[in-house]
């Protein structure tokens, strides 16, 4: 059910709010785009079965303010309300922000648009701001600031995938191309950015902060149905990153499947929920190929497989064995993932084990790493009963694995993640 305040006029941006029981934030959230300095736009509130009174203040709002529009349907997500808000959208920009978050650069949207058409992008991205106590930049602040210096921006040298709601589009290409959001309860917007951004192909970044997000203190939780909705959207851009050849997404999304999501996944999934397992395995059937190493698992399939966080499973018995049996070990990583290794081998009495500490690269200060004489790979020599532990995850293994194939050296073995966080 659509309603609307009166006739269209030329619309050049069109802002979609999806709402779900958002009344206690809805007003300041609409209020920040009434503010803004562009005042040809349209606000699409698409009401996702609300239960409280979202809708009666969106059309109070609305007695003032014909430029909103409330669309009402029963409850499908947020991904399903911005998707109905494209398809009612008639701005020649689009943009996206959630009903309990708010714009706080009034000229925020005007300096996007002036970006897009001074340099004839399709995208203009800008700085995402976090409230908690109070407003500060987010972490991604200082690339934004970086990028923004250096003008018109190719997607293949920054394949972004996170911030959506920092960006405008041009919304002739998000329709001309069919891009949408997958109608999931989780790690919708990833697929949806990466792909806006690939077929923009060229995009701006502006030093202006448009987007503030409210941190809510609430404890992050997955509900079974939306870890298979993260492995689903992890799976898309995964295959996308293949499929294009966007090697910088590929690694980002691997590690986020890895690190950022991987207890959670592990804490959600059993080996009898068959699904999630399945969606597992086809991950590291991707990543397989993709890191040209054919018996990779992914870290949370890994977790589950070996018990590696319920007190001493399979993985870890294999590995001290394989320790245990070696004339030598070397430890090849110095960062934060080493150092937990070699914490490890401590704690079971095997550090002594450890004839040095393998690296790429290091610089002319370092000679020693937790006590352990460090060495450039071009200057080992592996000695007859070594063996090679790689400490390194994800795509900086791929690296590693490259090195080591070139100079001869087959007898390694990678490390499980799980000693990053573990901390036993």
């Amino acid at each position: 059910m659509l309603e609307s305040g009166a006739e269209r006029t030329i619309v050049k941006i069109s802002i979609i709010i999806p709402i779900f029981n958002n009344e206690e934030y809805l007003e300041q959230c609409i209020e920040s785009v009434q503010r803004q300095t562009v005042k040809e736009l349209e606000i699409i509130c698409v009401d996702d079965g609300s239960k409280d009174q979202s809708a009666e203040l969106i059309r109070r709002l609305r007695q003032e303010d014909a430029r909103i529009i409330l669309h009402q349907q029963e409850n499908r997500g947020a991904a399903a309300a911005r998707n109905v808000g494209i398809q009612l959208a008639g701005g020649e920009y689009i943009a996206f922000l959630d009903a309990d978050d708010y714009y706080r650069q009034e000229d925020a949207l005007r300096q996007m648009i002036d970006c897009c058409e001074k340099n004839q992008v399709k995208a203009c991205g800008s700085v995402m701001y976090l409230l908690q106590e109070e407003e500060k930049p987010a972490p991604s602040a200082k690339l934004v600031k970086k990028m923004a210096e250096e003008g018109i921006l190719a997607y293949r040298n920054y394949q972004l995938d996170y911030d959506f709601t920092t960006f405008i589009f041009k919304r002739e290409m998000i329709l001309e191309d069919h891009i949408r959001f997958p109608e999931y309860r989780y790690f919708e917007d990833p697929p949806f950015l990466t792909r806006a951004l690939d077929k923009a192909e060229y995009f701006c970044m502006m030093d202006v902060g448009l987007y503030c997000y409210r941190k809510m203190d609430v404890a992050f939780k997955l509900t079974r149905e939306k870890t298979k909705d993260l492995l689903r959207g992890l799976l898309d851009n995964l295959n996308y990153a293949k499929e294009h050849q966007l090697a910088d997404l590929f690694g980002k999304t691997l590690d986020r499947l890895e690190y950022e999501y991987g207890t959670y996944i592990y804490h959600n999934v059993t080996l009898e929920d068959t699904e999630e397992i399945e969606l597992l395995t086809e991950a590291g059937n991707i990543a397989a190929e993709q890191l040209q190493c054919e018996k990779y698992v992914v870290r949370p399939l890994r977790m589950i497989l070996d018990g590696a966080y319920a007190g001493g499973g399979a993985y870890e018995d294999a590995l001290r064995k394989k320790v245990q049996e070696a004339d030598s070990v070397a430890v090849y990583g110095a960062g934060k993932f080493g150092k937990r290794f070699l914490d490890y081998l401590k704690k079971y009495q095997l550090d002594k084990k450890v004839s040095c500490v393998i690296v790429s690269k290091k610089s002319n200060e370092e000679t020693m790493f937790a006590g352990i004489p460090i060495l450039e790979l071009k200057d080992y020599r592996k000695k007859t009963g070594e063996v090679i532990f790689v400490a390194m995850g994800g795509m900086n293994y791929k690296a590693v694995k490259k090195e080591l194939d070139q100079r001869k050296i087959l007898d390694y073995e990678p490390v499980d993640e799980v000693f990053l966080e573990t901390g036993r």
